[in-house]
């Protein structure tokens, strides 16, 4: 069987988000989340493991109906990937209609979404764009950074996505890294202290595992990376 995709991740690590992002309510009882996903597993076909390893590109979706037919754990949206008429509503509209595939699946594990969100919810006309990283840092500001975040968490949450591909930690050091503007700064101290500021506004104060139910509408997952 041919798979449509772009990369791949570890089918244990998508088993358990997956599982957490819409079952939230069966998390708060029963087993723990390892003997679930490991139940989950036990469940699987090898076919079926090997979907939820796919991560997706929206246009390289040419037929929703392939990640019921593929078993999709997971798609993404790129620089690039937007729906023709790149509007909050339209957004939302397109990952329901992901996720309804994907719980038309035999084991009805839903589909994980992800999108850069990297200065805001830039993807998204209407959004509110914040300066990049080294303008943040230069205000030296933790709190303001972390309020950008939750505005950005809230906005990606709007348009039904649950998962950022932010932000970035990364040292600015010396010419030769050609994305400064990524960074905070060439100060070790200062990424730390924002870096962890832009993760709470990402998650929400309040953020709790496995029990999201009380807070799922403000809770994002975040990749830092660097």
């Amino acid at each position: 069987m041919k798979y449509p995709g772009l990369c791949l991740i570890s089918p244990k690590r998508l088993a358990t988000c997956s599982w957490l992002c819409l079952f939230s309510t069966f998390a708060q009882a029963g087993p723990t989340t390892d003997q679930r996903v490991e139940l989950l597993l036990s469940q699987m076909s090898l076919d079926e493991k090997i979907g939820q390893m796919v991560q997706v590109d929206m246009d390289a979706l040419k037929d929703n109906s392939d990640i019921q037919k593929y078993c999709l754990g997971s798609m993404l949206s790129g620089g690039n990937s937007d729906p023709a008429d790149n509007r909050p509503g339209t957004w939302l509209n397109a990952v329901n209609e992901y996720q309804a595939w994907a719980l038309k699946t035999r084991l009805k594990i839903p589909l994980i979404y992800g999108i850069d969100a990297v200065h805001g919810h830039n993807n998204i006309d209407g959004a509110v764009i914040f300066p990049h990283n080294i303008g943040l840092g230069a205000t030296h500001n933790p709190g303001l950074v972390e309020q950008a975040e939750r505005i950005t968490a809230m906005e990606v949450a709007g348009t039904g996505i649950r998962w950022a591909f932010a932000p970035l930690h990364r040292r600015g050091a010396g010419r030769a890294l050609g994305r400064t503007y990524e960074s905070f700064g060439d100060s070790p101290e200062l990424v730390s202290e924002l870096g962890q500021r832009q993760c709470e506004g990402f998650r929400g104060r309040n953020y709790r595992i496995p029990a999201l139910s009380l807070h799922v509408r403000n809770t994002m997952w975040e990749t830092a990376a660097h």
